[in-house]
């Protein structure tokens, strides 16, 4: 590999964070332009969907919000596997959504090699605030997840879930 492209190579990060988390994400950037900055950087976000600032977006494509979908303030996106956030969805503030893990290895190094999971979040879902959704969660459409829970796995039955981990309190109407 090239001089030039192994250094290339090095920048790739903090360039994709200085567009991304920097200057997208910036609370000088209105909130209805950052939808279009998004589309314009690779990510599928309808011009109805809502992304305030502060939003980590963690790479450069992966990321879809279908029409009035809403990811709040200091919300954490992976993106080493991609994310949807399907129409009428609602991501609360300061969520963390996990798309990666790694592989279990030997006794000399436990955290073996970078794997990704998809993660699927329903239309007209509501996820609290505070909330961690783990890789390979799918939530269904029209799930209201309570404040501070940990999504360990995928939401089949559309309902109110809460906790630690996450585990089905009552059914919506």
């Amino acid at each position: 590999m090239s001089l030039v492209r192994r250094v290339l190579r090095q920048f790739r990060e903090p360039l994709r964070d200085g567009i991304l988390n920097v200057f997208i994400g910036s609370s000088f950037i209105p909130r209805a332009l950052r939808p279009r900055l998004l589309r314009l950087a690779g990510h599928d976000v309808h011009p109805k969907a809502i992304v305030f600032a502060g939003v980590f977006i963690g790479g450069w494509r992966g990321l879809t919000l279908g029409e009035g979908a809403g990811v709040s303030y200091r919300t954490f996106l992976d993106l080493t596997a991609p994310i949807t956030i399907e129409p009428g969805a609602g991501v609360s503030f300061n969520c963390t959504l996990i798309t990666s893990s790694h592989a279990i290895s030997d006794s000399t190094r436990r955290w073996g090699d970078l794997q990704g999971s998809p993660i699927v979040i329903g239309a007209g879902a509501w996820i609290g605030a505070n909330c961690t959704v783990m890789p390979g969660v799918t939530i269904a459409p029209g799930t209201v997840v309570g404040a501070g829970s940990l999504v360990t796995k995928s939401l089949e039955t559309p309902g109110v879930y809460a906790g630690v981990p996450a585990r089905f309190i009552r059914p919506l109407d």
